[in-house]
């Protein structure tokens, strides 16, 4: 598990290099606010919501194969 938090740091850090370390924080803010208007449960990607259920949301339109 510290190896995976490893990697996503160094993932996060490269996707926010251009931004300094308020423009970071405010987008933080930002994304909590999106991801609290939408329902989403803090730390939980909506994926995993309903685990062992076959998920469809987010299917480009037309497709009828479920996300495993």
């Amino acid at each position: 598990m510290r190896r995976l938090a490893g990697v996503g740091a160094a993932h996060e850090d490269d996707i926010c290099a251009g931004l300094d370390t308020d423009e970071r924080a405010q987008l933080g803010e930002l994304l909590e606010r999106i991801a609290a208007r939408q329902g989403l449960t803090t730390g939980v990607h909506p994926g995993y919501r309903h685990p062992g259920e076959p998920r469809t949301e987010n299917l480009a339109p037309g497709t009828d194969a479920e996300v495993s």
